[in-house]
């Protein structure tokens, strides 16, 4: 979930084939060049808690 405050609660889903090597920091205006690899397997999926949940499905009966 990104905390970031000009994309605030949008949620990513990681593409992963291995654990991440270490936190990623992204600052206000990206991430570092040092960081593209790493952050290239982040791929939005919603634009807020509330969508995500939405996407998850409906609640079971």
């Amino acid at each position: 979930m990104d905390l970031r405050p000009g994309t605030y609660g949008k949620v990513y889903l990681r593409a992963h084939a291995y654990p991440p090597t270490g936190p990623l920091n992204i600052g206000d205006t990206g991430f570092a060049q040092a960081d593209y690899e790493e952050a290239s397997l982040y791929h939005s999926v919603a634009g807020s808690f509330e969508e995500f949940i939405d996407i998850l499905g409906p609640e079971p009966d």
